[in-house]
């Protein structure tokens, strides 16, 4: 499952393809997608959107195809149910976590289900959840469901920062935020 978009051996500086920062209403049935890569979605662009139902997948077939430990696998399970039950509560709808053999199958699964005309999620950018997009789009496309995908502004303006690592990244971008404050 590598990313089809991005060669590994490729170490070119990749710019963010644009994506939006907040979303209009979206008509019909809405289903919010639940990802590893942004749980907080209460906080984020999508907070004022009225989805019908709230998903996240897990698939211990992807997991393993990443070589992912128990521990870390423990830990996916654990932050996603936390995510849900936060945006759960937020918008006062039904959530459902669900084991699927893909994330693909497992969303394609739950807009059958939910009968939902659109899909609307936080953008992943790098890693497992990046590397299931295509398959995610080709799902959706074969059943006619439009995805809406958003960043959050600051993303776009701090992801130039991330060059070489985490205390680096963190360091310029504290930097930054105080200013802001």
């Amino acid at each position: 499952m590598p990313c089809p978009v991005t060669d590994p051996g490729n170490m070119t500086r990749q710019t963010l393809p644009p994506l939006p920062t907040s979303l209009s209403t979206i008509p019909g049935r809405v289903g919010l997608w639940i990802h590893p890569e942004d749980l907080c979605v209460e906080t984020s662009p999508l907070s004022t959107q009225q989805p019908v139902s709230i998903a996240a997948f897990t698939s211990d077939g992807v997991y393993a195809h990443y070589g992912l430990s128990e521990r870390r696998k423990a830990s996916l399970h654990t932050v996603l149910h936390d995510g849900l039950t936060r945006a759960g509560s937020h918008f006062g709808v039904p959530t459902t976590l669900a084991d699927a053999s893909t994330t693909a199958a497992g969303i394609a699964a739950w807009v059958e289900a939910e009968r939902l005309d659109a899909i609307m999620a936080m953008s992943p950018t790098v890693g497992p959840v990046a590397d299931a997009m295509p398959a995610i789009r080709a799902e959706l496309a074969k059943r006619k469901v439009a995805l809406h995908l958003v960043r959050r502004a600051w993303d776009s303006q701090h992801f130039e920062a991330a060059k070489s690592g985490f205390f680096p990244f963190w360091e310029k971008t504290s930097r930054a935020l105080k200013q802001e404050l």
